[in-house]
């Protein structure tokens, strides 16, 4: 083979190699394609996620919240201002529950149970808190002291176990 041949036959091997380098690039391009789509999808089911559980936790703390107001005010001397204040904490008690219900996370089957669930004393939040302190009866104060405490330490494993919970996804 002498030179012209090579010479004459380069821009065939120079044409070839550039067709393999643009396969080679179109094949890179489409699986960094593909992998940058999985990472947008990733995204943005963590970005679901995250506000799912942004509003869970804002409805679980406020829902501790008004658990501890409503504790505050059983504790306080009756008066005129106190019926008004505690219907409010009640209400709002309730509607925080309703949300942390309907966002049918992980946890609303733990906060139907901890509404429901008696104490070792065998009282339910709806018996104390909407019945017994919604009226306003004055008997057995005590007792609910260490109501409140109980169904609040339930409350804290709740939001523990989110926690935990969000840490794992």
């Amino acid at each position: 083979m002498d030179i012209t041949e090579v010479w004459t036959s380069l821009p065939g091997i120079v044409a070839a190699g550039a067709t393999v380098i643009a396969a080679g690039a179109t094949v890179s391009a489409a699986f960094v394609a593909r992998n940058m789509l999985k990472l947008e999808r990733f995204r943005e089911k963590n970005r679901i996620l995250f506000l799912k559980h942004e509003s869970e936790i804002e409805h679980l703390q406020k829902l501790i919240a008004s658990f501890a107001k409503v504790a505050a005010l059983d504790s306080t001397l009756p008066g005129s201002w106190q019926n008004q204040e505690i219907d409010r904490a009640i209400d709002d008690m309730q509607f925080h529950l309703s949300v942390l219900k309907a966002l049918d996370t992980n946890i609303s089957g733990d906060i139907a149970q901890w509404i429901t669930a008696r104490t070792p004393d065998g009282e339910t939040v709806a018996q104390i808190v909407y019945y017994q302190i919604g009226q306003l009866y004055a008997s057995g104060h005590e007792r609910r002291i260490n109501f409140f405490k109980y169904k609040m330490e339930d409350l804290k494993m709740i939001q523990d176990k989110m926690y935990s919970e969000m840490i794992r996804e």
